[in-house]
């Protein structure tokens, strides 16, 4: 019984479309440190920044920046395509990035970048629970850039595919040092508070990615700037929304994808700092790739980006607010229990077989944010778009969990989605989400 149920998982990632490696995982003692280490730790950013030879323009808020290396330290098991595939060596280091923006009323948000497929409810949990000594864990949004090049933290790309049995991929002591490490970096960032200024730009960049039927990817970026006052020649971070798998390159190399190239050039032209949030990114994939897609993407988005810093918008308001709310979402999905049973990951259904999914809302200084936890397909977001006020919108994807693709019933049911409905909780899933945050943005 057992191989039948191998058999059914396994063929989840054979229609994926994705190629595969073959490797294992030798057995042995890894030299993690659970703690981030002094001086290595998590820095935080002080340097030259945006528009150095001007004076800053921007609503006035309280802000605190730190970031810290999650890169693993031994080979793991990659997550995104096929499991079974090792890394081999680091192209380049992922990272946690966390900023702070805080009004003049004390309100604030906490908002964490990772590069990482994604992180499911057990483990956002274990991280809030760590946190709460100094933040309020309701104000913290923890999200995933989703690079399929990345460490299993969701435990779904193990042995399995070539393997007499499946088996958990995530590294527990990865995960342990991960978990330090983020608690950590948003511990940095809230101590680090100081004066800075916000403001917004909006941009397209078209072409980059390619949907599928019914579902355009949408080319809109927008960009939170944080300058901040007393540094020397000012410092900035850049806060990026767009949205883009991070799939172009299939190697055994551990990259951030994309993401790295936008990252290094985008912050060689402010000399500040950068972090990425995806958006809408069910079935978006990058319009080339390899490495040189990668790199070209990247680069191309980073000028893209660059090009509206000079029609930046100065933030109406000056408040930050947030709501929470959860929903119950039945879990229809019988890969997503055959993986609970085999040990791949934890049963998030309560006892009448629902999922409780997170939706926030949020408003920065009059930019106004959406959360999933997932891969919203676009035509959902083009809809929640439309009615949400004002001209600075983002949604931010993966946040605060990953439970797959969120579509609506109709593409659910459509036949031209077969791969994304089958990684999603069920068809209820998009339909429950788009009306809660209809009602929420009211």
């Amino acid at each position: 019984m057992k191989r039948i149920l191998i058999f059914f998982l396994s063929a989840l990632f054979l229609v994926s479309g994705c190629a595969s490696f073959t490797g294992n995982i030798k057995s042995g003692i890894l030299s993690y440190n659970n703690k981030p280490k002094k001086g290595e730790t998590i820095y935080p950013w002080f340097v030259s920044g945006l528009n150095k030879h001007e004076a800053p323009h921007g609503v006035s808020i309280n802000a605190g920046y730190s970031k810290i290396k999650i890169t693993p330290l031994n080979r793991v098991y990659l997550a995104g395509f096929y499991p079974v595939r090792t890394s081999s060596s680091v192209h380049d280091d992922l990272w946690a990035k966390c900023l702070v923006l805080e009004d003049m009323h004390h309100e604030y948000v906490v908002i964490v970048t990772t590069d990482l497929i994604g992180l499911l409810p057990d483990t956002i949990n274990s991280i809030r629970k760590k946190i709460k000594p100094f933040v309020n864990p309701e104000k913290v949004f923890l999200t995933s850039t989703h690079t399929h090049s990345g460490p299993d933290t969701m435990g779904l790309w193990g042995e399995g595919l070539l393997f007499p049995s499946l088996s958990d991929g995530k590294d527990k002591k990865y995960m342990m040092m991960l978990e330090n490490k983020i608690a950590g970096v948003i511990k940095s960032a809230m101590k680090n508070r100081t004066r800075a200024k916000l403001r917004f730009a909006n941009g397209v960049s078209p072409g980059l990615a390619v949907g599928r039927k019914n579902n355009l990817p949408d080319e809109t970026i927008t960009t939170l700037q944080v300058i901040f006052d007393n540094l020397p020649l000012g410092g900035s971070v850049s806060l990026v929304n767009f949205s883009m798998h991070p799939d172009a390159v299939y190697s055994r190399y551990v990259t951030a994808d994309f993401v790295y190239f936008l990252t290094q050039k985008l912050e060689a032209s402010t000399g500040g700092q950068v972090m990425y949030i995806n958006g809408a990114i069910g079935g978006v994939q990058p319009s080339i790739l390899g490495w040189m897609g990668a790199e070209k993407l990247g680069e191309n988005l980073a000028s893209n980006i660059f090009k509206t810093f000079e029609k930046y918008t100065i933030p109406a308001s000056s408040t930050i607010t947030s709501k929470r709310i959860f929903i119950k979402v039945p879990l229809k999905n019988t890969l997503f229990r055959i993986a609970h049973v085999l040990g791949m990951i934890p049963d998030f259904r309560d006892e009448f077989g629902n999922v409780d999914v997170e939706l926030n809302y949020i408003n920065i200084c009059g930019a106004k944010v959406l959360t999933v936890p997932g891969e919203l397909f676009p035509s959902i977001w083009e809809r929640l778009k439309n009615r949400i006020p004002g001209n600075t919108k983002m949604l931010w994807g993966l946040t605060n969990g990953e439970l797959g693709y969120i579509l609506s019933r109709y593409d659910f049911e459509s036949g031209d989605h077969s791969y994304h409905a089958s990684v999603s909780v069920g068809p209820d899933m998009g339909e429950r989400t788009e009306d809660a945050l209809l009602e929420i943005i009211k």
